[in-house]
């Protein structure tokens, strides 16, 4: 009589390989920043983010920030290529940031990060390549990272290296202070990220607002309030044409009038 041998254990998962660990990044030259700037809208005749949710499309710059505090994310988007969403920054440094506002006519909105805080999360600058390295990068499955660099006569222009574009590969980059957040950067003092809600404070009272005493209809109460983002109320900072300082503004109450 044979006996079948019992099963042998299942052997044992291989260990994930290891994170790397980053270093930080050197400081930055006089010509980059140490800082990375979303833009919450395009300069003038530039082409719409087809991409973008029409919801969103049809909101103004400063509605745009206002949407993004409160969603609490930066949604990913896939604009002008195939592949993966990703969610883009400019790198800038004071003058630059000045000059993009002021000279490329960039709409004043955007969300201010921390260049290094965007690097550990997976982000890093794109790559400007001509039509036979796009290529080449495109058959390589590196779309979310390049970007054509094109000025041959009678082809379709492409040239965006003033942007000096970041990118993190990603369906959403969070607007909050553990994912780098520093302020977010506004086209006029009086904007507030504040928005008006109604609360239901738990109270039954009938159509008058009175307490309810079950002879007339009976509804819970509900108080509204100016209140500030989910993640709160970040600094804000203001570009002048006359400085390419950023100036920060004292922090931000209720809007003047509801």
């Amino acid at each position: 009589m044979t006996t079948t041998p019992p099963p042998l254990p299942p052997l044992p998962s291989p260990p994930p390989p290891p994170v790397p660990r980053l270093e930080p990044l050197g400081v930055p030259g006089p010509s980059q920043g140490a800082f990375l700037v979303h833009f919450t809208g395009r300069p003038p005749g530039t082409t719409p983010n087809r991409d973008l949710a029409a919801d969103i499309a049809a909101l103004t710059p400063d509605q745009r920030l206002h949407r993004i505090l409160w969603d609490g994310g930066i949604n990913g988007t896939n604009p002008f290529r195939t592949g993966p969403p990703t969610v883009s920054f400019s790198e800038v440094s004071l003058a630059h940031l000045h000059w993009l506002i002021h000279a490329r006519f960039f709409p004043s909105w955007g969300l201010v990060y921390d260049r290094q805080a965007v690097y550990a999360a997976g982000g890093g600058p794109v790559w400007h390549a001509r039509p036979e390295q796009y290529s080449a990068a495109l058959a390589a499955e590196l779309n979310p990272w390049v970007v054509r660099l094109d000025t041959t006569a009678g082809a379709a222009r492409s040239e965006w290296m003033h942007e000096q574009e970041w990118r993190v590969q990603t369906d959403r980059y969070p607007a909050t202070a553990e994912a780098g957040l520093i302020g977010v950067l506004v086209g006029h003092a009086a904007w507030s990220p504040f928005g008006w809600l109604e609360v239901r404070t738990g109270r039954l009272v009938d159509e008058s607002g009175a307490p309810a005493d079950g002879t007339r209809g009976v509804y819970e109460e509900t108080r509204g309030d100016w209140y500030p983002p989910p993640g709160g109320s970040p600094t804000r900072f203001l570009s002048l044409p006359d400085s390419s300082f950023l100036h920060p503004l004292p922090p931000a109450g209720p809007p003047l009038t509801q």
